[in-house]
């Protein structure tokens, strides 16, 4: 039992919600010592539990036979539907093979259901004792789902459908009458076998239903073109491609692998995952598996196998040193307990793997010069990025180029890595830094998604706006207004159907920017919150006013710029134009307008209406001079802090301001 503490504040946001319910114990109880079948289920929740935690999950409760899971909350994750339905899959074949190895006189089963969707997100409970947890339809839906399912299936919600769709295979139910909820429910069940551990590839069967060939990257891909033909004439180096989620990194370098002179190359993988810090080396393992052609669900022995052939066609002189260190770091063995490597561990371990793969390196670049590319290297794990560092340096001396794709931002990762290259290796490294498509190129990739549809004026200023030239959020945004119906294609025209800038922001999209958000420390979220209310622009004395009197907001605002989430702007300009400050205001602009929807949207209605009442109070206060000029932002606080009486009153006066401009 907790003791009282102040309690964390609700939050609103999107995320994936999991309930696994493991079914057979009843029948065991007849059977098992009851010694023995509690034993039986604490192993099973291990398991799950294990699982979950693995796939950026958390376990938000225990009901009975059955585990409540969440994934996006109490922490952002990316591709948070993607992760449970991984989830998913591993706990169905890890139940199966429970079954298989401990004996049991009866089968231990397990069916899922899976909804994503908005929750609300906070503790619960009395003065003494409160649990973190979720609530709201996604919640219930989730919940009902599951206990539809038959043993051994996996039914998921239709959004949860829609953000997975094109990465695995589901069958469409029937539509389901469930207790509790109104109307039937359209939902899927998950026919896959196997996880999806990494993000989509721009190219082969996962690709997107919105399809555009590659805009606006020209200069880009002939630089990475003129760095493919120096490597050919054995010059190796580093290119690092940097940009922004969704800029189009990963799509840059599909693009660049399609070229002809790639035929001359040997391209080597890596790729690192979102909830992989406490996995070590596992890009490498990555990069292996896919090198030497090793499937998921292989045994052990064909592992070791396939890894054997790699190291003995690339260097038969040196197979003998090479493999052992790599089997270790694979976790294969040619038999069962053999380990030639006993007793190794610690720097011993690690020295004795980065030797390994330098040579394996050094031995394939002999027969064709490679290029090494590591995916989202701000993901990676401290041990690859030890390897990755001892790795670097052999470029200088053998035809091998390192193509790293990162975010910005991330010190104890990607920069990390960055400042190596600058401060401690003369290698040669190129940076291609990937900013938003211009205006012109923007177009072209709304129409080219649209197909041959002509799109009206107002939807395509919409898309525009709220992506900023942000190749994957336009995608993101297109999907969401078809997928909810808010625009169709009609004999060759795009018909806008509904209000469009009431779509929320895709969950995609959310995830992402959440998880930027929760880099910063408790203040500069906090500080982030309050001005995503004043709005996409906000005067430095306004949030003064509105924040708490200990918040140090200087350097919350600092942090934030740091971070690129924000940037400063002085203006003399008030909200009309017909008017100017004697002297500089400081103002603030949010780099991108969804963080700000998305910072706005996480924040619980009770505490909104709070700050947009604080914010009206200050806008009244400090601009009482000229209060003319603010009649309708104080208009919007109040009528989001609902206070009507108040909003009213502003709307006439802005009403009869408006009038006497036009006289």
């Amino acid at each position: 039992m907790s003791e009282a503490r102040d309690q964390a504040p609700k939050q609103r946001r999107q995320a994936t919600v999991l309930f696994a319910d493991i079914s057979g114990f009843s029948s065991l109880a007849e059977r098992l010592d009851p010694e023995e079948l509690t034993d039986l289920v604490s192993r099973c929740f291990r398991i799950v539990e294990q699982i979950i935690l693995e796939r950026g999950g958390a376990i938000d409760k225990y009901i009975g036979d059955c585990v409540m899971a969440l994934f996006g909350a109490p922490r952002a994750l990316e591709d948070a539907p993607r992760q449970a339905i991984n989830a998913a899959i591993a706990i169905r074949d890890a139940i199966g093979r429970l079954n298989e190895s401990a004996h049991l006189p009866a089968h231990v089963g397990v069916h899922i259901g899976i909804n994503s969707g908005l929750v609300v997100a906070g503790e619960v409970g009395g003065e003494r004792h409160r649990d973190y947890t979720v609530m709201g339809s996604t919640v219930n839906l989730a919940e009902r789902l599951q206990s539809a399912a038959p043993t051994g299936c996996i039914y998921v919600g239709p959004d949860t459908y829609a953000e997975t769709c094109t990465m695995f295979e589901f069958r469409q139910l029937d539509p389901l009458r469930l207790a509790g909820i109104a109307e039937p429910v359209t939902a899927y069940e998950v026919l896959s076998r196997r996880e999806q551990l990494h993000r989509m590839r721009p190219h082969g069967r996962q690709l997107r239903r919105l399809v555009s060939p590659l805009v606006g990257r020209d200069r880009e891909l002939t630089l990475l073109r003129q760095r493919f033909e120096r490597l050919t004439q054995g010059e190796g180096g580093v290119v690092t491609i940097v940009g922004d989620a969704g800029v189009g990194k990963s799509r840059l370098l599909a693009e660049a692998c399609l070229l002809p002179i790639v035929e001359r190359l040997r391209l080597l993988e890596a790729r690192c995952l979102s909830v992989g810090r406490a996995l070590g080396f596992h890009p490498f393992v990555d990069l292996i598996e896919t090198a030497a052609g090793i499937s998921p669900g292989w045994p052990t022995s064909r592992r070791y196998a396939a890894l054997r052939k790699l190291v003995e066609e690339a260097d038969p002189e040196q197979a003998a040193e090479i493999l052992p260190p790599l089997a270790r770091l694979m976790g294969v063995a040619d038999e069962p307990g053999h380990d030639e490597l006993e007793g190794v561990s610690g720097d011993a371990l690690e020295k004795m793997i980065h030797r390994a793969m330098s040579r394996l390196l050094v031995a394939a670049s002999r027969t064709r010069p490679v290029v090494l590319v590591f995916e989202d290297l701000h993901w990676a794990d401290r041990s690859s990025l030890g390897l990755l560092q001892a790795l670097i340096d052999v470029a200088a001396a053998a035809p091998i180029l390192f193509v790293l794709l990162a975010r910005p931002g991330f010190e104890d990762t990607s920069e990390l890595i960055t400042r190596y290259l600058r401060e401690k290796t003369s290698i040669d490294v190129q940076t291609v830094a990937l900013a938003p498509l211009a205006a012109p190129d923007c177009d072209r990739l709304i129409d080219n998604l649209f197909g041959s549809a002509t799109v009206p004026p107002t939807l395509r200023d919409m898309i525009k706006r709220r992506s900023e030239g942000n190749p994957f959020y336009v995608e993101e945004v297109i999907r969401i207004l078809l997928d909810k119906g808010v625009v169709r294609r009609q004999h060759g025209q795009i018909e806008l159907l509904q209000e469009s800038e009431l779509v929320r922001v895709p969950a995609t999209i959310e995830g992402i920017l959440l998880a930027r958000i929760e880099q910063l420390d408790e203040p500069a979220r906090n500080v982030l919150q309050i001005a995503s209310v004043i709005g996409r622009r906000f005067y430095h004395r306004i949030i003064a006013d509105i924040v708490e009197a200990d918040c140090d907001l200087d350097a919350a605002l600092e942090q934030l710029m740091a971070k690129e989430l924000i940037f400063e702007r002085s203006t003399r300009g008030t909200s009309s134009r017909r008017r100017l400050l004697l002297a500089a205001e400081r103002q603030y602009v949010f780099k991108h307008a969804l963080m700000q929807q998305v910072a706005y949207e996480n924040i619980a209605l009770q505490r909104r209406r709070e700050i947009h009442r604080r914010c009206a109070v200050a806008v009244e206060k400090l601009f009482r001079d000229r209060i003319q000029d603010a009649y309708g932002m104080l208009a919007y606080h109040f009528t989001q802090a609902g206070e009507s009486t108040r909003a009213e009153e502003y709307l006439v006066k802005a009403g009869e301001e408006a009038a006497r401009a036009a006289a």
